[in-house]
């Protein structure tokens, strides 16, 4: 590379117990930003989603840079920027049972100059997706979690019009989990 650039991130979170709506409720919140270092609002080496046969993904960059001084590129390095918001509430409705509600947002913004290293029409690279989802958790006996989750997923923007002709994917997600725990 020609350049070196650094990267960061900022984060801030909350969480709150609410007793006084059932034992062992809470309710918790987080904002992160970052310029370069998109793994802290998107935490994967790379964010897909499948639907039936297609796979709708988008790669995750801190920067994109263009070819060193030498070889005739001037735009050296250009940082990601990138931003997250997610909460989640979760309900004991006994010492059995209990529910949480959660969602996130998730924005990847490219400047001009990393559309022009990449060749392509501004706004063409940035996307956003969003997770709204619900846990059931069952705890028949101490330490066995059986769990049902349900998650709902929208993908806007430049990685889903690379499965077809639409700038948008909606994907349904289900997981059922059985969950024993030996540490207290």
């Amino acid at each position: 590379h020609n350049d070196d650039k650094y990267g960061y991130a900022l984060g801030v979170g909350v969480g709150f117990n609410l007793p006084q709506l059932g034992k062992g409720d809470n309710i918790a919140a987080q904002f992160t930003y970052a310029k370069g270092a998109t793994g802290y609002n998107i935490r994967a080496a790379a964010f897909s989603i499948t639907k039936s046969s297609n796979t709708v993904a988008a790669t995750i960059e801190d920067a994109v840079c263009a070819a060193p001084l030498a070889a005739g590129g001037g735009a050296g390095c250009q940082l990601t920027t990138s931003w997250s918001a997610a909460g989640a509430y979760e309900h004991n409705w006994n010492s059995h049972w209990k529910t949480s509600i959660y969602g996130g947002y998730v924005k990847v913004d490219h400047s001009t100059a990393a559309e022009g290293i990449l060749g392509i029409a501004p706004g063409a690279a940035d996307y956003s997706f969003y997770q709204i989802g619900s846990r059931t958790v069952w705890t028949p006996v101490k330490n066995l979690d059986l769990s049902v989750d349900v998650m709902y997923n929208n993908l806007k923007g430049a990685p889903a019009s690379q499965v077809g002709t639409n700038t948008r994917d909606d994907v349904w997600a289900g997981i059922v989990r059985a969950q024993r725990n030996f540490w207290p």
